[in-house]
């Protein structure tokens, strides 16, 4: 008898502590950018101490940028910058919209929400920011407006872009600009430590194949890739991949998906686009090549959230959460 997809529950998943010992990279090297204070600031910032006009020195995409020492007002330019913005210091006073629904109620509370490809700099301007978060690519931003620009208004600080499995990277350059490189290592360090526990209970995940699959408006895309941020998670589990399903295709080739295991997700990024998205995960799942994927007769096929596409610790721990729930036996799970 063919089993339909397991919907997810419509609770969100719970947004785990950063200093939990039992919780968990399209977007470089955290040991190259990741730089002890160089500037005048003794970047301790204890109990106290007034640091609001200390600043210190970190190396970014466009060289060295002096940042506060203990910054108070961030603003969050690109969406790989908002984990690492939201779990260390005050919380931030804007940040781009287009965030996986696992922040939606942070970014509720945060209330001004702006254009990720088109920033306002009158509305970050007038936010009086003491720090700029963003991301780029070979001296480009991942939005209009030049570097000079968003500097001119704060201390601006850019993550040179190479893949979003180098999550762990772009963790570490966001909290050091925050003056949180130590929490941040102890929290990728519990991660480490649950991965590694998560493994033991697993067993040989090596014997057991995982598929990763993205339903957008155009294609199904995989994402057992070596870019990719959830295939990051699992490879560091130890599960066999797909190598043989191709990066992106059409419904016609979906029963060629086999695997053990299928995890499929939809990414929106807007309301229209999330409407639309949903729309065509529907179409894929009644459709009679839907119930020809091996994974879907076994009755292991689960539709996730789309943190599986990123993009900091917090989803990484999510993805965690999926993978206890659906593949651990339910006294195994933590």
């Amino acid at each position: 008898m063919t089993k339909t997809i397991e919907r997810p529950a419509s609770k969100p998943p719970t947004r785990p502590e950063i200093d939990d010992v039992t919780r968990r990279e399209f977007l470089i090297g955290a040991a190259g950018l990741l730089l002890l204070p160089v500037g005048c600031g003794s970047g301790g910032g204890g109990a106290g101490e007034d640091t609001s006009d200390e600043t210190r020195t970190i190396e970014h995409a466009f060289g060295e940028v002096e940042v506060p020492v203990r910054p108070k007002r961030v603003v969050v330019l690109n969406m790989i910058a908002f984990d690492p913005a939201a779990s260390f210091g005050p919380q931030p006073v804007a940040s781009v919209s287009n965030l996986v629904s696992l922040h939606n109620g942070q970014l509720e509370e945060i209330g001004t929400e702006l254009d990720p490809a088109e920033p306002s700099l009158e509305a970050i301007a007038a936010l009086e920011p003491d720090l700029i978060l963003h991301a780029g690519m070979e001296g480009e931003l991942f939005s209009s407006g030049s570097y000079e620009q968003f500097s001119e208004i704060a201390p601006t600080a850019v993550y040179e872009f190479e893949s979003d499995a180098k999550w762990k990277d772009y963790f570490l350059f966001y909290a050091n600009a925050l003056n949180e490189s130590e929490a941040a290592r102890e929290a990728l360090a519990n991660y480490k430590a649950r991965v590694a526990g998560l493994r033991e209970r697993l067993g040989n995940p090596g014997d057991t194949s995982v598929a990763v699959l993205q339903v957008t408006q155009e294609n199904i895309r995989n994402f057992r890739v070596d870019y990719s941020f959830s295939d990051s998670i699992l490879d560091e589990i130890g599960f066999a991949g797909t190598p043989e399903v191709p990066e992106e295709f059409s419904l016609e080739l979906l029963p060629e998906v086999e695997a053990d295991h299928l995890f499929v997700y939809t990414f929106g990024g807007t309301e229209a686009e999330e409407q639309a998205v949903s729309e065509a995960l529907d179409d894929v799942t009644s459709s009679p090549l839907w119930e020809r994927v091996p994974a879907v007769r076994e009755g292991r096929a689960y539709e996730v959230e789309d943190y599986w596409f990123g993009f900091g610790l917090t989803a990484a721990n999510a993805v965690l959460d999926d993978i206890e729930k659906h593949l651990l036996a339910e006294g195994e799970r933590t």
